[in-house]
C-alpha cells in the first residue's frame, strides 16, 4: 500500500512548486501542474490494473486509549474512483492553460487545484472515517477557495461563503458520527462498521453520515449552494461537477449501501434523491445561465444516483456515476469556451456563434446526446440502468418524466445559442480558441463514446451483477429523447413563443423557494437562540441574586462572632430552649 501513496506525491509537489515559484516564472505553474497530473494518471492506471486488493493502517496518534489510524484501501471500486479523478485532472489542467489569459492568477489557481485533486485522490483511497474526514475537510476548504477564486467579485465571495456554511453542517455531523462509532466499536474501519447489525448507536451515527452525504452532494434541502458555485472559474466547475467533491457523498452512499439497507435507510435516500432530481430538472428548464443550467443538471444526476442507491441497484448507481463524469466535464468545458468568446456573457439568449467553431460545437453535441440518453452513447447506460431498476410503476413514471425533462432542457441549452448567429469579432474569437482548450474537449468526446464498453467490464471488475435492459428499454429511451428534443426544437430553434406565467415560473424555479425556506428556518433558529439566551440570562439572575443574599446574610452573621463567651452561652441556652419547646409541642 506504500506504493499507492505515491499517487498523491505529484500533485502535492506541484502545489508546493506553485506556492514557491518566483514571479518571473509563474507561467511554469501550469506546465508543472499538467506534468504532475499526467504522472498521477499513469500511477492511477497502474493501480487500477495491477494493484491487489489490500488495506493498510498507519498509526497516527493515541488519546484516551483510542488509537487513530490512517487507513487506506486499494479495493476495486476505490481504484475506479481514483482513476476517474486522475483522468479528468490533466484535461482540466491543460484546458486552464488557455482559459486563463492573465498569468498573475496562475500561481494561486494551480496551487489550489492541485490540493483539490490531492484531497479527492486521498478520499478515493480512504478506508476508515479518520482518513475520510481528513480528505472530506480538504475538499471543503479547497472548494471554498476555488469557488471564491475571484473573491473581488461580490457574488463569488457570497457563493463561497454559502457553500462552506452548508457543507460545514455535514462536516460537524461526520465528526459526531466518528465519535459515536469510535466509542461504540473502538474502530472506524469501513469494513468493520459495514458488517454491524442495526442498533441505536450505529443508527444514530449513520443518520449523521447521511446528513453529511446530503450536504456534500447538494441534496434537498441543501441544494442551493451548488448553482451559486458557478461563480468560480469554468475549469473549477468542470472538475467540481464531473469527478470530485459533489460526488464524494454519492460514493460514500454506494460504499455503505448494504449497511444502509440493513438499517432501513434506503427509502430515505431514494426520496431525498427523487426530490433533488425533480428540483434539478425544473430549474434547468427555467434557467438561462449557461453554466447554472448544467449545475442544475448535476443536481439531477446526483439525485438520480442516490435514487439508484435507494433502489439498492449498485450497478445502476455505478454506471451513472462513471458515465456522468465524461459528459458533464465536456459540457462545462464547451460552455467555458463559448462564454469566453462572448466576453464572459452567460445568458443563453444573449450568446452568439455557438456553432462557429465546428470542433467545439460537435463535441458539445456529443455531450448533449449523451446526457439526453441516446443509444449507444455512454450516458444512455447510466439513465437506462436506473429505469430498468425501478421497482414499481410509480417510480418508473417518475423516471420517465425526469428523462423527458432532461431531453427538453439539454437540447434547449444547445439550440438557443445556435439561433443567435452574427458574423464578427465573436466568431473570430471562437475560431481562435486556444488549442489547449480544444484538445481536452476532443479527448472527452472520445471518452463519452468509449465509455459504453464499461457496461461489459465494470461488473466483472467490481464483482457485481450486470443489468439486462433488453430491447424495449432502448426504444422507450429513444422516444423520450426525440419527444423532448422535438419540443425544444419547435420552441427555441424555430423561435415559436410560448405563454409565460410568473406563478408557474416561481414554482418551477424552485431554488428560490428553497432559499426562502432557508430564510424561514434561519429566522426560527435565531428566535430560538434568543429565547434560550433570555432563559439563560434569567437563570444567571436567579443565581446571582441567591449569591448576593448569601453574601449579605453572611456579613450580618459575621458580626455575631465577637469572642464574648457570655453571648455565646446565651445563644446556646436560647437554642436549647427552642429545641425543647419544639420537642414538647411537636412530639
Amino acid at each position: 500500500m506504500v506504493f499507492e501513496l505515491l499517487v498523491l506525491v505529484p500533485t502535492l509537489l506541484a502545489s508546493l512548486f506553485c506556492i514557491a515559484v518566483k514571479d518571473g516564472r509563474v507561467r511554469l505553474t501550469g506546465y508543472v501542474s499538467v506534468f504532475a497530473s499526467v504522472i498521477t494518471l499513469a500511477i492511477a492506471v497502474y493501480l487500477l490494473v495491477y494493484a491487489p486488493v489490500s488495506t493498510t493502517n498507519i498509526s497516527w496518534f493515541t488519546v484516551a486509549g483510542h488509537t487513530f489510524n490512517i487507513s487506506l484501501t486499494s479495493a476495486h471500486i476505490n481504484m475506479m474512483l481514483l482513476a476517474l479523478v486522475a483522468f479528468i485532472s490533466p484535461l482540466i489542467m491543460i484546458y486552464s492553460l488557455g482559459f486563463f489569459e492573465e498569468t498573475h492568477e496562475h500561481r494561486r489557481f494551480y496551487a489550489e487545484m492541485n490540493l483539490f485533486a490531492a484531497s479527492m485522490l486521498f478520499f478515493a483511497m480512504a478506508a476508515n472515517f479518520v482518513s475520510l474526514i481528513i480528505a472530506w475537510e480538504g475538499l471543503g476548504i479547497t472548494s471554498y477557495l476555488l469557488i471564491g477564486f475571484w473573491y473581488r467579485k461580490r457574488d463569488a465571495a457570497v457563493a463561497a461563503r454559502e457553500s462552506i456554511s452548508i457543507i460545514i453542517i455535514g462536516d460537524v455531523a461526520m465528526l459526531a458520527a466518528l465519535v459515536i462509532l469510535l466509542n461504540a466499536y473502538g474502530t472506524t474501519s469501513f469494513s468493520y462498521i459495514s458488517a454491524q447489525q442495526a442498533g441505536y448507536q450505529i443508527y444514530l451515527a449513520f443518520a449523521l453520515v447521511m446528513l453529511a452525504i446530503f450536504t456534500k452532494s447538494a441534496q434537498f434541502p441543501f441544494s442551493g449552494w451548488l448553482p451559486k458555485a458557478m461563480e468560480g472559474p469554468t475549469p473549477v466547475s468542470a472538475f467540481l461537477h464531473s469527478s470530485t467533491m459533489v460526488k464524494a457523498g454519492v460514493f460514500l452512499a454506494i460504499i455503505f449501501m448494504p449497511l444502509l439497507f440493513r438499517l432501513g435507510l434506503l427509502p430515505v435516500v431514494f426520496v431525498i434523491g427523487a426530490i433533488t432530481a425533480v428540483i434539478g430538472v425544473l430549474n434547468a428548464i427555467s434557467g438561462t445561465h449557461i453554466k447554472r443550467i448544467l449545475a442544475y443538471s448535476t443536481l439531477e444526476d446526483l439525485g438520480l444516483m442516490l435514487m439508484a442507491v435507494g433502489l439498492n441497484s449498485v450497478m445502476a448507481a455505478v454506471l451513472l456515476f462513471v458515465t456522468q463524469t465524461f459528459y458533464k466535464a465536456i459540457l462545462f468545458l464547451d460552455a467555458g469556451s463559448i462564454t469566453r468568446a462572448n466576453n464572459e456573457e452567460y445568458n443563453i439568449f444573449k450568446l452568439r456563434e455557438s456553432g462557429g467553431n465546428k470542433l467545439i460545437f460537435w463535441t458539445a453535441v456529443i455531450g448533449v446526446l449523451s446526457i439526453a440518453g441516446i443509444f449507444p452513447l455512454s450516458g444512455f447506460l447510466g439513465k437506462i440502468g436506473l429505469e430498468v431498476s425501478a421497482t414499481n410503476i410509480y417510480t418508473y413514471i417518475l423516471l420517465v418524466l425526469i428523462e423527458l425533462g432532461t431531453s427538453f432542457y439539454i437540447f434547449r441549452w444547445i439550440f438557443v445559442p445556435m439561433r443567435n448567429s452574427r458574423k464578427g469579432e465573436i466568431l473570430e474569437k471562437l475560431k481562435g480558441t486556444p488549442l489547449s482548450m480544444v484538445i481536452p474537449q476532443t479527448i472527452l468526446a472520445f471518452a463519452v463514446v468509449a465509455a459504453t464498453s464499461l457496461y461489459f467490464f465494470l461488473p466483472q471488475y467490481l464483482g457485481i451483477s450486470n443489468i439486462n435492459f433488453g430491447y424495449s428499454a432502448p426504444i422507450v429511451e429513444t422516444i423520450l429523447v426525440v419527444v423532448g428534443a422535438s419540443i425544444a426544437y419547435y420552441i427555441y430553434r424555430k423561435g415559436h413563443k410560448i405563454p409565460t406565467n410568473k406563478t408557474l415560473f416561481a414554482v418551477v424555479h424552485s431554488i428560490d423557494w428553497i432559499n426562502a425556506l432557508y430564510l424561514v428556518v434561519s429566522k426560527l433558529a435565531l428566535l430560538t437562540s434568543r429565547a434560550v439566551e433570555f432563559i439563560d440570562y434569567l437563570v444567571y439572575l436567579i443565581f446571582a441574586l441567591c449569591g448576593f443574599v448569601a453574601i449579605v446574610v453572611g456579613r450580618r452573621f459575621r458580626n455575631i462572632v465577637s469572642g464574648n463567651l457570655n453571648l455565646y452561652t446565651a445563644w446556646i441556652v436560647i437554642g436549647m430552649a427552642i429545641l425543647i419547646i419544639a420537642m414538647v409541642f411537636v412530639l
